[in-house]
């Protein structure tokens, strides 16, 4: 991943789906060292965008980092590209999930883009989808637990947002501008959740920490305390068990498991000069093991990759005691913010998506809509036929791939 393969820099043109994307800008394959240094320190850098990530996935995936620099050759952006070739032929999708890493408010977004568009399409990709790493609504906890106490709506997209980001917004409006065209999560089998939350540490302090949560959920970490709930942490001969509590819970909310394998690799690769932290919290009772977190932290941003309940000995809460420490060790960790991950749409109490947003909530999570996720079709014919034959937007089973 770090031969010199090179974009040369041309006069600046922005046309995305015209495809001649002449731009000021050079876009060149760089080394591991180089990309993490960029990354951590990005205030928008993501676990999915570390090479260690990338790396977890090659069994599956081929990758690329990329970097993109101005005129005076200083590096402006970076990109984890994932590549899927297709069946037959040369043909590959390109894949930036969470990314790519640049100033998104005040940097040059559309030449960027369009540089790391010219390099793609000549490396023979059909087609690109991002999940551009910004939000663009944010409802605060209160609200999300009294909207799914009262039944006054029923989704989120009903629910009036306590912010909206302007950012986020017209980041929107100039991909569309651009030819991206924005997915319907509704129509996207598997997809990533456009909805996300986030614990903000940045104005606590570690004292302070449980204040966030809700007067039930506190009341709920003392009582495992108290009942004998231990947290200890993982080691990588905990991960079949792990992986069994992962199963249980991603057939209860519909969501794509976890290989062994996977696991294994995703392990070995945030150990392995990892320079961010890493870390598997278990709660256990009487040897039994009840919760699942696992964390990786990039720069002050750490971010749930794990999280796994047991149907067992449910009274006792153990989930609470382990978001709560995972809460604590991230601030120890020098974290400013907690991504607790993606929650569904609904706010029907009835459903198992609101039951996980009000937890979430309870624990002191702020609830965030990302832009969702834009494809680029570069052969349109290809483009049309992959997604009606192959739905890029299903679970890919032809490629046994999760997302």
């Amino acid at each position: 991943m770090s031969s010199a393969v090179q974009t040369d820099p041309r006069q600046r043109q922005d046309t995305h789906a015209g495809f001649d994307v002449r731009t000021e800008y050079s876009v060149r394959r760089i080394d591991e060292r180089t990309f993490s240094a960029h990354l951590h320190r990005s205030s928008s850098g993501n676990f999915q965008q570390t090479p260690h990530w990338v790396r977890a996935r090659e069994t599956d995936w081929d990758s690329e980092l990329l970097g993109v620099s101005d005129r005076d050759g200083d590096l402006v952006g970076i990109a984890a590209v994932r590549l899927r070739a297709l069946p037959v032929g040369p043909w590959k999708l390109a894949y930036i999930n969470q990314g790519p890493v640049m100033d998104w408010e005040d940097g040059d977004v559309a030449g960027i883009l369009g540089a790391l568009v010219a390099h793609l399409r000549n490396a023979k990709t059909f087609a690109i989808r991002i999940v551009p790493p910004l939000t663009v609504h944010r409802w605060d906890p209160e609200p999300i637990r009294a909207a799914i106490q009262d039944e006054a709506h029923l989704a989120l997209s009903q629910l009036p947002p306590d912010e909206i980001d302007e950012t986020g917004r017209r980041t929107m409006i100039a991909l569309d501008q651009l030819g991206w065209i924005r997915q319907d999560q509704e129509k996207v089998e598997d997809a990533q959740s456009v909805y996300n939350v986030w614990v903000p540490l940045d104005a606590v302090e570690e004292s302070e920490i449980r204040g966030l949560a809700s007067g039930s959920f506190r009341r709920n970490v003392r009582g495992a305390e108290r009942k004998g709930v231990e947290i200890v942490e993982a080691t990588k001969a905990d991960l079949p068990e792990v992986k069994r509590l992962y199963d249980d819970t991603s057939a209860k909310h519909g969501f794509a498991t976890f290989s062994l394998e996977f696991l294994e690799s995703m392990w070995d690769s945030f150990t392995d000069e990892f320079p961010g932290k890493f870390h598997v919290l278990l709660a256990v009772h009487e040897g039994d093991v009840l919760s699942v977190m696992g964390t990786v932290q990039t720069g002050r941003r750490a971010q749930a990759v794990l999280i796994a309940n047991s149907d067992e000995k449910r009274q006792l809460k153990a989930s609470n005691l382990a978001y709560d420490a995972a809460l604590h060790r991230a601030y120890a960790d020098g974290a400013v913010l907690y991504d607790l991950g993606g929650v569904g749409g609904s706010l029907d109490a009835e459903t198992a998506d609101a039951g996980l947003l009000r937890y979430k909530a309870s624990a002191g999570g702020v609830t965030y809509e990302y832009l969702g996720t834009w494809d680029l079709p570069l052969n349109p014919v290809l483009y049309r036929a992959f997604t009606t034959l192959l739905p890029l937007y299903g679970r890919l089973r032809a490629w046994r791939s999760e997302w």
